[in-house]
């Protein structure tokens, strides 16, 4: 199933490993996020020539990325293919009950002050 938007956490921002990625880098890694969501839940993305033409680049500027991205563990190679590494974890739909527990927690700061 596609989806229209997928769940990026503001814990990005501290994690070293992105941080620490030159600035093309960092974006490329979004992109990739974005295709993954695009392309379904499990995280696999589109064969690379796909990639590389919906990112306006080249395929072998493309592997590059990806071959970086997967030394840190952003991204991985299977047998069918690239897939964002833990991509279905984070994207997983939390229950009803889970939800309510993340507002609350959410906002136990704001009722408490």
């Amino acid at each position: 199933m596609k989806h229209s938007w997928i769940k990026l956490y503001p814990e990005i921002l501290d994690d070293p490993k992105i941080g620490h990625l030159p600035n093309w880098l960092w974006r490329r890694a979004i992109e990739l996020f974005l295709l993954a969501g695009e392309n379904g839940a499990d995280g696999r993305l589109q064969p690379v020539s796909d990639m590389a033409w919906r990112l306006r680049i080249t395929e072998s500027d493309l592997v590059k990325s990806l071959r970086t991205l997967s030394k840190i563990g952003v991204v991985h190679e299977t047998p069918e293919g690239w897939v964002v590494t833990h991509f279905q974890e984070r994207q997983a739909a939390l229950t009803s009950a889970e939800r309510v527990r993340e507002h609350r927690k959410r906002n136990e700061f704001v009722t408490k002050h």
